[in-house]
């Protein structure tokens, strides 16, 4: 896309071909949402008689729920709005909540109706106070769970490791005296927080971190970047009790997680994460009550495998294929389905009809935010 009016800001899929992405920066153009059907080839503006009610001024944050819902608010700094789609994009609703909040700049939901928000309190930094939202009704109404004691801070980003532990980073105004600085984590899917320090003022630094980009991939293990550009990503592995230097990483902005394996951080430049001993590790034990991958048969195959599994709870299911290195290979499965027993085909082929080369790929089952996977052999 070359459009020079546009800051995109956020991004989010609905499916292998359709996502949406948010223009931080559409004060006076109205093109505040940009929509692709072919994976990303090609965007075109939303246009502006899609949305209902007033016309936001920015993105800064893009959840997708499933095929047919997605929520995005913005902005930093205001003004504060919070847009929501029940048709896979083609129409929105648009709410502006400027009345009662300064920012709006990330968002989280579990389900359809269950979610969160982050942001903060006053559009002026000097004032502005942390601020979480919490809904139960997809964004109809939105109750205060957590308001910081202190100005000059703001939420960044969110990240929900599993379903009851969570993660929000603050970010405190930039270039100004270096102060104990905190993150928030919850331990309850987000009804209450606490602020635990990880920056202490130091005679040798006297800027803040003013921290960013939050991900874990595990409710331990974890990873948060800075605003500032000679400061250095930091790592955690007990929960964020204590943090280290990473080894990667400068302004880095966004973490995300695709699977325990695979993930992807923006800032500087773009890093991905994967962590092929991860692969084999399934979330089995989590997923039992709502679905099974069983073992492919024959394995190893050529030139093609039997794959089972079971639906035990109605809902979205996606099978696919990646390789070692965590690369998409090919999509299976991506549809609703109720509950039976079936088995999907692999012919060692990947989505442009291409034989895949000998080797060892994992078949991934993926429903809401549990996963599970199997080991297979392609001998050719």
């Amino acid at each position: 896309m070359h459009d020079s009016t546009a800051f995109l800001r956020c991004i989010g899929f609905l499916d292998d071909f359709n996502g949406i992405a948010g223009n931080l920066k559409a004060d006076t153009s109205e093109k505040i949402l940009y929509r692709t059907e072919d994976k990303g080839l090609s965007w075109n503006v939303v246009d502006s008689s899609a949305i209902s009610g007033e016309i936001p001024k920015g993105m800064c944050g893009i959840f997708v729920v499933d095929s047919s819902t997605v929520y995005a608010c913005g902005r930093v700094f205001g003004p504060a709005f919070f847009i929501r789609s029940f048709d896979g994009g083609d129409t929105w609703e648009s709410f502006n909540m400027s009345d009662s909040v300064g920012m709006l700049i990330d968002l989280y939901f579990w389900d359809v109706n269950h979610g969160i928000m982050i942001g903060g309190s006053d559009t002026d930094t000097d004032s502005c106070r942390m601020l979480i939202l919490y809904t139960e009704n997809a964004g109809d109404s939105w109750e205060t769970v957590y308001l910081g004691d202190r100005v000059q801070e703001w939420g960044w980003k969110i990240s929900f490791p599993s379903e009851t532990i969570g993660y929000v980073s603050i970010q405190k105004l930039p270039f100004t005296d270096a102060t104990t600085e905190y993150f928030l984590k919850t331990t309850d899917g987000g009804m209450n927080w606490i602020e635990l320090a990880f920056m202490y003022p130091d005679s040798t630094d006297s800027l803040v971190y003013s921290s960013q980009g939050i991900g874990f991939v595990t409710p331990t293990k974890g990873w948060l970047g800075s605003y500032g550009d000679d400061k250095p990503t930091l790592v955690t592995e007990d929960g964020g009790v204590t943090w280290a230097e990473a080894t990667f990483g400068q302004y880095v902005n966004r973490i995300r997680f695709l699977h325990l394996w695979l993930g992807y951080a923006t800032g500087r430049m773009v890093y991905k994460y994967v962590d092929s001993t991860a692969m084999s590790i399934s979330d089995q034990n989590m997923a039992i009550d709502n679905f099974s991958l069983s073992h492919n048969y024959p394995n190893p195959f050529n030139p093609k495998t039997v794959i089972p599994y079971e639906i035990m709870v109605s809902g979205p299911i996606s099978i696919a294929i990646i390789d070692i290195t965590g690369k998409h290979v090919r999509s299976l499965i991506n549809e609703h389905k109720s509950p039976g027993t079936y088995t999907v085909k692999w012919n060692g082929k990947n989505n442009y009809g291409d034989n895949v080369a000998t080797g060892t790929y994992f078949c991934i089952m993926t429903a809401g935010n549990l996963t599970t996977s199997q080991k297979i052999l392609l001998l050719r």
